[in-house]
């Protein structure tokens, strides 16, 4: 939702312990799963319909903020 990466640094391997420190600490970051259909309405636990998203991202998302980030 935010174009970010989901754990920054996660694409390489920390080289110094100043990154090592850097990464943990992103990878601490609050991570939901975000399901494209709702279980509710039929959706499953399958890999096709879920997403990893920041909490944040995902509040924002389920309380209409993601639409109004777009319009500005």
């Amino acid at each position: 939702m935010c174009k970010q990466l989901l754990i920054p640094g996660a694409e390489y391997g920390p080289d110094s312990p100043r990154e090592w420190a850097a990464w943990f600490s992103a990878s601490r970051k609050p991570l939901h799963k975000h399901y494209f259909i709702r279980r509710r309405n039929g959706g499953s636990d399958e890999r096709r319909n879920l997403r990893f998203m920041h909490a944040e991202c995902h509040r924002q998302h389920h309380t209409g903020g993601h639409e109004r980030a777009k319009k500005t």
